[in-house]
């Protein structure tokens, strides 16, 4: 009975120590996602102010020349520069929220099947190394 008592523990505490990782890797995976995704949005917003200020800086030369159709065409840019933000800011919160949910949803899932979390995460593991495997051979 004691052979079988310790021997479970040990099948425990590995199978914990695997899921651990794995939800290690999981946030890791999901913090990752969560900063690409806020990278891709500040290029975009630092493209929309470049675009902003290059035409602003065309608006400024036009206004001499058509003040009333330029304020309108000011007015129209701000608005659209405005929208713009709004949908990055929403793009970023939206891939942030998707992340979190992702992260909740495998951690939900470890912890309902354990099992299958490892068994899946060992799968994907060979597959990683196979194709890491046969692209280093394909490059000799």
């Amino acid at each position: 009975m004691n052979g079988n008592h310790s021997l479970s523990s040990a099948l425990s505490s590995q199978t914990v120590d695997k899921l651990d990782r794995g939800l290690t890797a999981a946030e890791r995976t999901t913090e990752r996602l969560a900063d690409d995704a806020v990278e891709a949005l500040n290029g975009t917003k630092r493209r929309a102010t470049q675009a902003l200020d290059a035409l602003s800086s065309s608006v400024d030369e036009l206004r001499q020349a058509v003040p009333s159709a330029l304020h309108r065409a000011a007015d129209e840019a701000a608005a659209l520069s405005n929208r713009a933000l709004r949908s990055a800011r929403h793009a970023r919160e939206a891939a942030l929220d998707n992340a979190e949910r992702l992260g909740r949803q495998t951690r939900g899932y470890i912890r309902e099947e354990p099992v299958k979390s490892v068994v899946l995460a060992a799968a994907a593991g060979a597959v990683v190394y196979g194709l890491i495997s046969f692209f280093s051979r394909s490059r000799r």
